[in-house]
């Protein structure tokens, strides 16, 4: 039995079998796409998301806002993140405490070269770990403007949490590339 219409490949909805593009997303489609009605599938950037891969696209990525991070991606970056704060976390504690015993005599310390150091770190982090943020929202179809319920302590946070852990959303999602 021949139908009329097939699946945008893009979003999802129905089209004409004959339209080269979509009337609701305008993406350009193929005269022998499926006539099956599309599934939503997990969306990662990285073919096997792991912990190296994934911690390096979310650096190669930290200024871009107009791209998806998937779940899996997200959270092995997350995990990735921590272990960089943590090895950090113990070499700034290292750096602080000798600054007592190499204080030279003049006292002249390196505290305040650490603590320049420390802020670029931090603003960078800070940066990279909000644009994943936004990118993860993109990938469920949230717009990154969601981003303001961090203002809101704690239930902000939380909501945000909700949101980070859902799966991606294909079809229907305005910010599928």
């Amino acid at each position: 039995m021949e139908t009329s219409t097939k699946f945008c490949h893009r979003c999802g909805h129905p089209v004409p079998k004959m339209a080269r593009f979509c009337s609701f997303c305008s993406a350009g489609q193929s005269l022998d796409a499926a006539t099956l009605p599309p599934t939503d599938v997990p969306y990662n950037e990285t073919a096997h998301p792991e912990l190296l891969d994934s911690g390096l696209l979310y650096f190669r990525d930290s200024f871009k806002l107009n791209k998806r991070l998937g779940r899996a991606d997200f959270w092995w970056s997350k995990l990735y993140v921590l272990t960089i704060h943590s090895l950090s976390g113990i070499v700034f504690a290292l750096l602080f405490g000798l600054n007592e015993k190499l204080e030279l005599e003049s006292g002249d310390s390196y505290v305040g070269w650490v603590l320049i150091i420390l802020v670029i770190y931090l603003v960078f982090f800070l940066i990279a770990g909000l644009t994943a943020e936004a990118r993860r929202l993109h990938d469920i179809g949230l717009s990154g403007t969601h981003l303001v319920l961090h203002l809101i302590p704690l239930i902000g946070t939380l909501v945000l949490l909700f949101f980070c852990i859902q799966p991606s959303k294909q079809f229907g999602n305005r910010y599928v590339a």
